[in-house]
C-alpha cells in the first residue's frame, strides 16, 4: 500500500516520470508565454506514481483506469525477472 492506495495483486507502482513523483506540473498557456500555476499531473492524476501490470506491461493511472502506454519488450522482460526475484 502506498499512502491510502491499495496495490492489487499482479500490479506494481513506479514513480511518475512526468512530474518526478510530486504530482504537480507547471501549467502554461498554449503559446507558452504565460505561467498559469501548478496543475495536477495528467499522467498520474496528481498521485506521483503510476501502475504497471506485471504480466502485460500495461501502464495505467490506476488498475483498470486510463491507458497511458505499455513497456517495451525489453522492459517487460526485465520486469518479469524482477517479479520472479521478489
Amino acid at each position: 500500500m502506498i499512502g491510502n492506495e491499495y496495490i492489487p495483486e499482479g500490479w506494481r507502482t513506479e514513480k511518475c516520470s512526468n512530474c518526478s513523483e510530486c504530482g504537480l506540473i507547471s501549467a502554461y498557456t498554449f503559446s507558452g508565454d504565460d505561467f498559469l500555476g501548478a496543475d495536477d499531473c495528467p499522467d498520474c492524476g496528481g498521485k506521483g506514481f503510476i501502475y504497471i501490470h506485471n504480466k502485460s506491461g500495461v501502464i495505467t493511472e490506476w488498475p483498470g483506469g486510463p491507458f497511458l502506454g505499455r513497456l517495451s519488450k525489453e522492459e517487460r522482460k526485465e520486469l518479469a525477472k524482477e517479479v520472479k526475484n521478489v
